[in-house]
């Protein structure tokens, strides 16, 4: 199945993609990176997705291959880039999407 995980390097998005990874599913993961927390905590989650940390947090249009998983791509993106968000749609076709992605805080 193709899916499309929004939120990648969240804790839960992390758990969800690694498992679904492993049982062999067409993975694409984005996540903006934000700092509200601590970017090391979501490159350490990537690290361990097969991305390596030092590059799988500069923006691009083509996606990173996961180099233990070649069925798992991730792209740094915030869903607001509608532009990129609809040619993710259209270049990787998914069955399912699993949004994750998510901004804490309030806005006044």
């Amino acid at each position: 199945m193709r899916i499309l995980v929004t939120g990648m390097a969240g804790f839960i998005g992390y758990h969800m993609t690694a498992r679904l990874a492993a049982q062999g599913h067409a993975l694409y993961g984005i996540d903006s990176l934000s700092n509200y927390y601590d970017v090391t905590l979501k490159t350490d989650r990537l690290a361990a997705l097969g991305f390596d940390k030092d590059w799988c947090t500069i923006s691009t249009n083509e996606p990173y291959v996961s180099e233990l998983w070649p069925n798992l791509y991730f792209q740094p993106m915030a869903i607001q880039d509608s532009t990129d968000f609809a040619e993710v749609f259209r270049r990787f076709k998914p069955e399912v999407v699993i949004h994750l992605a998510a901004q804490a805080g309030l806005l006044y």
